[in-house]
């Protein structure tokens, strides 16, 4: 396994902002003022909760860790935000990121390790597009015609979503 020794000062701190700009880009795809409040709230609390289905992984504990002890990653996400985007570009920022961290990832990693840190990246965007709940109702008229199904996740986020699986090298599952 890797740890934080085997990766330059950019490369970490690539590894340290990618949860909280994955969280952040989902989050402002769709969400109301709202919305976006629960999922800001939620942000920092997911990142620690996801890192937990992921025990085994030394990088992924590394960096929650790191985060723990020093508490700037989201900070690290955020001036990258507001110094390299405005609003139109947090896209295009946070898939340029998923990219430059897959690379990294595929260079200096094992296998199972990146692919695990890559869901584990995953699992944080999905948990934050379901933290409002602002998805979309309707009527399921298949089963018994009256039965009201709410998905939590937006279409929107949905797409988002699928990007970051993409910019990551993730298959859709």
């Amino acid at each position: 396994m890797t740890t934080r020794r085997n990766y330059t000062r950019e490369e970490w701190n690539y590894l340290e902002s990618l949860p909280f700009l994955v969280g952040g880009f989902v989050s402002a795809v769709d969400s109301g003022f709202l919305g976006r409040l629960v999922e800001a709230f939620s942000l920092v609390p997911t990142v620690f909760k996801t890192a937990k289905r992921f025990p085994r992984n030394q990088l992924i504990q590394a960096v929650v860790q790191g985060q723990q002890a020093h508490g700037d990653s989201k900070g690290k996400a955020e001036k990258r935000f507001s110094e390299e985007a405005d609003a139109k570009n947090v896209r295009d920022l946070c898939l340029h990121a998923c990219r430059k961290v897959a690379e990294i990832l595929d260079q200096k990693s094992y296998p199972a390790e990146a692919t695990e840190f890559k869901r584990w990246v995953v699992a944080i965007g999905e948990e934050i597009a379901n933290a409002s709940g602002e998805g979309v109702r309707f009527r399921d008229f298949r089963s018994l015609g009256r039965r009201t199904i709410t998905r939590r996740v937006s279409v929107k986020e949905e797409e988002a979503l699928h990007a970051v699986r993409e910019a990551l090298g993730l298959p859709e599952l």
